[in-house]
C-alpha cells in the first residue's frame, strides 16, 4: 500500500488518472464507470494533498463540469484542492519575500455559492426518506462550515482568523452534535473533515479532544476507513505538543519529516 502523498502515491493517481482518459471506451456504461473513478481520483488529491507541503497541488479540470453520481460535496472537494493550492503558492512566495496576502470575501462568496446549489439540488431530489434528506442537508452545512474555516486557517491573517474563525467553529460544532445524534446512520461517514477541523481548534480544550477522539473512533469503527487512524495520530500529536503554534497548518508543515502521512477520508 502506498503511503500518502509519497511519489509513488502522486506517480500512482496520475498513471490511474491518464489511463483513464486514454481508454478507448466501448460504451456508456464503461464511460459512467470511469468517471466515477475520475471522480474519487479528485477527492483523494484534494483530500491528501491538505498535509503535504513539499510540493504545490496541481488543481485539475472541475469535475463537475462531467458528474456522474450524486455527489453533493463536489463543489467543496474542488475549491478545498484550490485553497490547498493557494496557500502553498502564498508561503513559496513568502518564502521569497514577496508578501502577499487573499481576499478572504473571494473564499467565502465561493463556498456559499455552492453551498447554496448543493441545497437546491437536494431540494429538486425527490426523497422518500425525509430523515436521510434532512441529514444530508446537516452534513452540507457541516461540510461548508468547516471549508469556510480552512480557508481562514490557510490564506487569513491572523487578525482575521481570531475575529472569523471562533464564531464558524460554533456553528460547525453545532452542526456536528446534531448529525451524531441523527437517526440517519447514512449520513455519518460524510463527517471526517468536519471532525478533523473541528480537532484542530481545540488544543487547549481536554473535554471537547475526549469527544472528537471517540467520535472518529466510532467513526473509523463504522466505516472501516483505517486510513483516518493517521489522521487521529496527527491530532494527538498536536493537542500534546508544548509550545506548538496553534495554528495545525504550520505545525504540520515544521514537522512534516517526522509526523505520519495521512490522507482525510
Amino acid at each position: 500500500m502506498f503511503t500518502p502523498n509519497s511519489t509513488d502515491w502522486k506517480l500512482h493517481l496520475n498513471a490511474i488518472r491518464t489511463g483513464l482518459q486514454r481508454y478507448d471506451l466501448g460504451s456508456n456504461q464503461q464511460e459512467v464507470v470511469s468517471q466515477f473513478f475520475v471522480e474519487e481520483l479528485c477527492y483523494l488529491e484534494a483530500f491528501g494533498s491538505i498535509s503535504s507541503f513539499s510540493s504545490i497541488p496541481r488543481c485539475q479540470p472541475a469535475i463537475t463540469q462531467y458528474p456522474v453520481s450524486d455527489d453533493h460535496f463536489r463543489g467543496f472537494t474542488e475549491l478545498l484542492h484550490e485553497i490547498t493550492a493557494s496557500e502553498r503558492n502564498m508561503h513559496h512566495a513568502n518564502q521569497i519575500d514577496k508578501s502577499i496576502c487573499d481576499d478572504m470575501s473571494i473564499w467565502t462568496d465561493k463556498l456559499t455559492a455552492t453551498y447554496d446549489s448543493a441545497c437546491v439540488f437536494i431540494d429538486l431530489t425527490p426523497s422518500q426518506d425525509i430523515t436521510t434528506q434532512m441529514g444530508l442537508k446537516a452534513v452540507l452545512k457541516a461540510q461548508y462550515y468547516a471549508c469556510m474555516v480552512y480557508s481562514y486557517q490557510a490564506l487569513a491573517t491572523q487578525e482575521e482568523r481570531d475575529a472569523i474563525i471562533p464564531s464558524l467553529i460554533n456553528c460547525l460544532d453545532k452542526e456536528v452534535s446534531f448529525i451524531t445524534a441523527w437517526p440517519a446512520q447514512a449520513v455519518f461517514h460524510d463527517i471526517s473533515f468536519p471532525l478533523f477541523i473541528l480537532g484542530s481548534e481545540c488544543r487547549s480544550e481536554s473535554e471537547k479532544q475526549m469527544l472528537i477522539e471517540s467520535l472518529f473512533s466510532q467513526y473509523i469503527a463504522e466505516t472501516g476507513f483505517s486510513c483516518n487512524i493517521a489522521v487521529l495520530q496527527f491530532l494527538r500529536e498536536f493537542w500534546s505538543a508544548a509550545g506548538a503554534t496553534e495554528n495545525w497548518i504550520q505545525y504540520a508543515r515544521e514537522n512534516e519529516e517526522t509526523i505520519a502521512p495521512f490522507i482525510v477520508f
